[in-house]
């Protein structure tokens, strides 16, 4: 009797083990699944304590409504409207109202401050289909979508990483920018834009799949012509290996093929409305000679001359700038096919360093080269190569830093 009590204990006792056994190797080798359902509970926990906090409970804060742009007595539903200009996110909560509404002129109680905001259109027009329709669901639609979209992009660069033979776990590094906190506390369109280019990088590579990756391409250009040069970095690696190698193009080119002529049909659409393709509007505001506008953006944080929160933009430069040498130490170790990808991290250094002051200028979290990190993060995933701790430390750091100044800082 007392043998059987034993053998049944111990019985218990090994299920038990193997069982938190099976745990911790869940936590070790996680699947893309799991560190996309993560990093969409992180994205969620921050926008709770957001509005919590920063917010006061009210989530269309997170538009930053101002008054110069909008009046709130002509709005469909109660928004919040701050005295002074606003941010870039009232206009996409606009948008989502109506995404065929593209003129400049007031609509809903919001005008356009520049027909580039209605080139923009993948991500309000997600955030309408999102809240279905209905005005009164779009405030919370712009938000759920960004913390949806943050999942897909750690979700694939998991999928990315352990393609590598890397654990899962490093599928966070891509989706660590700061300017993704920016994105997700004011309603804007950088974290779809990135989503969908990590989701094409997935894809790209399988046959039965390039038609996914030439879709989610083309909704990254739709969401921000930022993902413009990180295509256009695949079709020249393409149109090289052709020549080189006097290969004829396939399916595979329609991962640069199709984005680029989704941009330039949406482009020649507005243009009927603009007078004009709208990313050429705004070039000599947001473009200078390189190193102008952010020489005198430090010039500017040296002479206090800024508001105190802009100082994060060191901690934040310095992170990139670690996560660029390692990826640049890295890309030799790059397979053939990814050779691609130094070329659109040199294309986004380069646009990024002759951005001008006008860009620079105001605390953005570095959302306008939101892309340099991210693509940087990928280079090390596709070499199987984990940053050092001095740059891993440096992304936490400002990643942290700036996600605890936006839980309480509109």
């Amino acid at each position: 009797m007392h043998r059987i009590r034993l053998d049944g204990l111990l019985t218990i006792h090994y299920r038990r083990i193997v069982h938190y056994r099976r745990i911790i190797g869940s936590l070790r080798h996680p699947g893309s699944l799991a560190v996309g359902a993560l990093a969409s509970l992180i994205a969620l926990a921050f926008v709770l304590a957001r509005l919590g906090f920063a917010a006061d409970g009210d989530i269309s804060r997170f538009v930053v409504a101002g008054s110069v742009h909008v009046d709130g007595s002509a709005t469909p539903i109660d928004l919040h409207v701050f005295d002074g200009a606003g941010y870039d996110g009232q206009f996409y909560w606009r948008l989502a109202l109506d995404p065929a509404e593209l003129g400049v002129e007031s609509s809903n109680g919001v005008a356009l401050d520049d027909p580039l905001r209605a080139s923009r259109i993948a991500y309000p027009a997600a955030a309408w289909a999102f809240a279905l329709g209905s005005a009164e669901r779009v405030s919370w639609s712009l938000v759920m979508v960004n913390v949806i979209a943050l999942g897909v992009l750690a979700g694939a660069a998991a999928s990315l990483a352990r393609r590598a033979g890397l654990a899962a776990w490093w599928g966070l590094l891509p989706a660590a920018s700061t300017g993704f906190v920016m994105s997700l506390a004011r309603d804007l369109n950088e974290i779809v834009m990135a989503a969908a280019l990590l989701l094409g990088m997935v894809t790209i590579g399988g046959e039965r799949r390039r038609w996914l990756a030439a879709s989610a391409w083309t909704v990254a250009v739709l969401a921000h012509e930022q993902a413009a040069y990180v295509i256009a970095a695949f079709g020249a690696h393409r149109l090289w290996s052709i020549v080189r190698h006097r290969a004829s193009p396939g399916v595979v080119d329609l991962g640069w093929l199709l984005p680029g002529a989704a941009f330039a049909g949406w482009q020649s659409i507005a243009a009927v409305e603009f007078g004009g393709w709208p990313v050429f509007g705004s070039g000599d505001a947001s473009v200078d000679w390189p190193f102008v506008g952010l020489s005198r953006e430090i010039g500017a944080l040296l002479a206090g001359d800024v508001d105190p929160s802009e100082w994060l933009v060191i901690p934040q430069l310095l992170a990139v700038v670690l996560l660029i040498a390692a990826a640049w130490r890295a890309r030799t170790a790059l397979a053939p096919a990814d050779g691609w990808l130094p070329i659109a991290l040199t294309f986004g250094s380069l646009v990024s360093v002759c951005l001008s002051y006008n860009v620079w200028d105001g605390p953005a979290e570095l959302r306008q080269m939101v892309l340099v990190p991210t693509i940087a993060s990928v280079v090390l995933l596709r070499a199987a190569r984990r940053p050092d701790r001095i740059t891993l430390l440096a992304v936490v750091g400002a990643w942290s830093a700036t996600a605890l100044l936006r839980v309480g800082w509109i």
